[in-house]
């Protein structure tokens, strides 16, 4: 159903004319931000499947994000060109990070149009953390791709510097893989619908020392469980008894492959708790996965990590056989909120 369309009035849309900025209204605005999605998607290098589920899902994924207010759409001469917006959240020691993003279609970069969508979604923000007392750390972060090089350099000249980089690795199907045991009294079993919230509860405790965490909402649950990533049948969880040690939340996107003429299967969102860490159980996850997409035909297994993780995940990928696929990398981009 259409809802009445909430222009926004404010004075700095004067200096482009013919530039209005609106609220979100309604259902048919998800395809627009789709059809928005799809044409950036060389201009943020970005090479995996959207989905116009992943658009509609995509409110329920943050925290402290009203899609009414906080989601604008961007109208230049009665055409929607883009679309920006912005959340906020807080980590475990107390810094509250503010996440602006937005899109705009490669024709319309280079009007000032870019510089007015950040403007507006910062000053949100800064209203927002003058709601905070001043003694807490308060930072823009935004997320990009290597290849997105225009955007990273109009982020650079309004004051953004990385802050982190993160790798993607691939490691070929075929190359020799060595038997990697799970320890003594250690099991893997297959997933069962009772456990997954034991599962999701385990995983994100293991996150908890991992830089930029954030805690969980219960949107975040209740929408995994309908997304289409959601593949409990390719998880391989470690168990002793009842208790979750460590997990691959292994996932395949067959479109994608079709897509990108690609045999890939995604190793990603790999954790293990605490008292089982340093013990082989990450070896033994991941090589079982492997041998999973082995059998499946994959032509290669791929993941993402964070280039300064402190577990020394990248050495453990290297020793599997994964290595860094260099124009696949990507940056956290901050500044201080001030």
């Amino acid at each position: 159903m259409n809802e009445l369309v909430r222009s926004i009035d404010w004075e700095p849309l004067g200096e482009v004319p013919g530039l209005t900025f609106r609220h979100f209204t309604g259902e048919q605005d998800h395809q627009i931000r789709y059809d928005i999605a799809i044409a950036t998607k060389e201009v943020n290098g970005v090479q995996w499947n959207i989905t116009l589920e992943d658009i509609v899902n995509d409110e329920k994924w943050t925290a402290n994000y009203d899609i009414h207010e906080q989601l604008v759409y961007v109208d230049f001469t009665g055409k929607t060109v883009g679309y920006f917006g912005y959340s906020w959240d807080t980590e475990l020691d107390g810094k509250v990070l503010f996440f602006p993003f937005g899109m705009l279609l490669p024709e319309y970069w280079g009007r000032g149009i870019a510089s007015l969508m950040l403007k507006y979604a910062e000053g949100k923000c800064r209203d927002i953390a003058a709601r905070i007392p001043k003694d807490v750390e308060k930072r823009y972060r935004i997320w990009k791709k290597k290849k997105a090089t225009e955007i990273i350099r109009f982020l650079k000249a309004n004051g953004y510097q990385i802050e982190r980089y993160f790798n993607c690795m691939k490691r070929p199907i075929d190359l020799p893989l060595g038997e990697h045991l799970l320890p003594p009294g250690l099991e893997i079993r297959p997933v069962q619908s009772d456990q997954y919230r034991k599962i999701w509860d385990a995983n994100w405790e293991a996150f908890k020392d991992h830089w930029g965490y954030t805690p969980p909402t219960e949107d975040m649950y209740q929408v995994s469980l309908t997304d289409r990533y959601f593949q409990p049948h390719l998880w391989k969880v470690a168990w002793e008894g009842e208790q979750v040690c460590g997990m691959v939340h292994n996932f395949l996107d067959e479109e994608e492959n079709k897509l990108y003429n690609r045999k890939r299967g995604y190793t990603e969102e790999f954790s293990v708790c605490r008292p089982w860490r340093g013990k082989g159980v990450a070896k033994a996850l991941i090589a079982e996965s492997i041998r999973m997409f082995r059998e499946m035909g994959m032509g290669h297994t791929w993941l993402s990590v964070d280039s300064q993780n402190l577990s020394g995940a990248h050495r453990l990928y290297e020793s599997l056989g994964y290595s860094v696929v260099e124009d696949e990398a990507s940056y956290n981009l901050g500044k201080p909120l001030v």
